[in-house]
């Protein structure tokens, strides 16, 4: 699945891990399980809800502008 290579590979360049996008999800309110969110990011799954994709999105879109920010300032 294109969508979890892409999501994996901006994490490895923000040095971010699975649990942090798992606290991510659960602070807006989402259940999500380790397991489950493998299991959506190799592809093998799909999630229940669909909008749960776009908000992982917009998470580490989040964490990638605070990381640019963040450079910016030094």
């Amino acid at each position: 699945m294109l969508f979890g290579k892409k999501i994996k590979s901006r994490m490895i360049m923000l040095g971010k891990t699975q649990t942090d996008l798992i606290a991510a999800l659960h602070d807006r309110g989402y259940a999500v399980t380790a397991s489950a969110l493998s299991q959506w990011l190799s592809g093998t799954r799909k999630p229940r809800n669909p909008a749960i994709l776009a908000e992982i999105d917009m998470i580490i879109t989040k964490w990638e502008r605070a990381n640019v920010q963040a450079t910016t300032e030094h």
